[in-house]
């Protein structure tokens, strides 16, 4: 491999690494934000059934809002995991070409893997350097633990809206 090269890849590794943290950084961006929402939507309609007099009404349409938000909240999560996926394969890759997987150990005995690998996932992906089977979201994750978070706001939801209905009809 040329030196020009070399530096190219270097400056496709850097800009790999940009690219998996503002994937890392957008997904928690928009988590927060979600949250967020589907929280004020959850207390906000719960209120609204404790006025004197209650409003079911609208509570209901509050917590329906509040289903819809929760599980697009669960879709978007799931696409930015996707992103994050891509963008860490190309890093690996990158450093794969570099040869960051078998850096000479300052031993002299063996090599190394330099590697960045601050995650599970990361850690047991090796390069694909072809295109990898698309893979669901690993258990275990915090994508996973993040997309259960909006999958119980959404029956909590749905939840509030049957107690709201049922008032509405209990007038």
């Amino acid at each position: 491999m040329t030196s020009g090269q070399q530096d190219e890849l270097r400056e496709l590794l850097r800009l790999a690494v940009e690219e998996y943290r503002f994937n890392v950084t957008l997904a928690w961006d928009r988590t927060k934000h979600y949250t967020t929402v589907t929280v004020t939507l959850l207390a906000g309609s719960l209120g609204l059934l404790k006025l004197e007099p209650p409003r079911p009404e609208v509570a209901a349409l509050g917590f329906a809002c509040g289903v819809l938000v929760s599980l697009f909240a669960t879709s978007v999560v799931r696409k930015g995991h996707e992103y994050y996926r891509n963008a860490r394969r190309v890093k690996t890759d990158v450093e794969t070409l570099l040869g960051r997987d078998r850096f000479p150990h300052p031993s002299g005995q063996g090599v190394v893997d330099l590697r960045l690998s601050v995650t599970k996932g990361m850690a047991e992906e090796a390069s694909s350097m072809t295109a990898m089977p698309a893979r669901g979201i690993r258990g275990g994750s915090i994508s996973r633990y993040t997309v259960a978070m909006f999958e119980m706001f959404a029956v909590l939801h749905f939840g509030g809206l049957v107690i709201a209905g049922a008032n509405f009809l209990g007038r």
